[in-house]
């Protein structure tokens, strides 16, 4: 067998074999980057569609592990987390007003703007979008505490939302804020008459994805929103009106 390379040189025989099979590699290995570019040009295309829908792909990773009953580290890790064994990780607007006690993080001041920043929630690795969980949340007296999300301006003049209970309102509400002033009337309000806030533990939740928002109070929706002039920022708590609050648990979670 006589075979003619590109410059037009001969190879009889065995050579003409090891030419053969050389160029049979190079077709393959070429074949084999053809595939792998292909394939990162569909899940380019794929993970922008999926976030264009305001999906992120660590949410359908999620939820197909869920489905399938498995389990994963990257799905159940939290951005945040405290259990409050001290106030590591809080910063408060005034530098007082709040301490850690017994694994609870209690209000010690009974100013009309008490705030508390969550610094980790300010931080790169958190996302726009977010859960925050705030558990075992007991009001003792006053008129109640609130959680900023979306949160900017980590003084005494925050800009974003805060989701709450009013009494004045009877009702749930979600304020927005602007540097340091609550906004009237409220975005949204959900009218609960006859509701207690006092005397019973409570877990609260937020679900914080693109502009819509929805408020969860011991497992059950009690408001949802839309709302486009905060696309980002972190998380705090707030109280006012001669309010003493006790909290277990906090959390900033993936959405699910």
């Amino acid at each position: 067998m006589i075979i003619c390379d590109r410059q037009g040189s001969f190879f009889p025989g065995k050579d003409a074999d090891k030419v053969m099979n050389k160029h049979k590699e190079t077709f393959q290995g070429q074949g084999i980057t053809e595939y792998a570019i292909i394939i990162a040009l569909v899940v380019s295309v794929a993970v922008m569609s999926l976030e264009a829908a305001g999906t992120s792909v660590r949410e359908v990773f999620c939820r197909v592990l869920d489905g399938l009953g498995a389990s994963s580290q990257y799905c159940e890790s939290a951005y945040c987390q405290s259990s409050f064994d001290s106030m590591d990780g809080w910063e408060s607007a005034k530098g007082f007003g709040w301490e850690a006690r017994d694994g609870q993080l209690c209000n010690t001041s009974n100013a009309w703007r008490n705030y508390l920043y969550n610094q980790c929630s300010m931080e790169d690795h958190v996302p726009d979008d977010y859960t925050v969980h705030l558990n075992g949340a007991t009001l003792s007296e006053g008129n109640g505490y609130g959680i900023f999300f979306r949160l900017q301006n980590y003084d005494d003049r925050p800009n974003g939302y805060a989701f709450q209970y009013d009494p004045g309102l009877r009702g749930f509400v979600v304020r927005k804020w602007v540097n340091g002033h609550e906004i009237n009337p409220p975005i949204v309000r959900n009218r609960v008459p006859g509701y207690d806030w006092h005397g019973s533990a409570r877990d609260l939740e937020v679900q914080v994805k693109g502009d819509t928002f929805t408020a969860f109070v011991d497992g059950e929706e009690v408001l949802t929103f839309t709302d486009p002039n905060y696309e980002s920022g972190g998380v705090g708590l707030r109280t006012w009106d001669s309010t003493s609050v006790c909290m277990d648990n906090f959390s900033i979670e993936p959405l699910r």
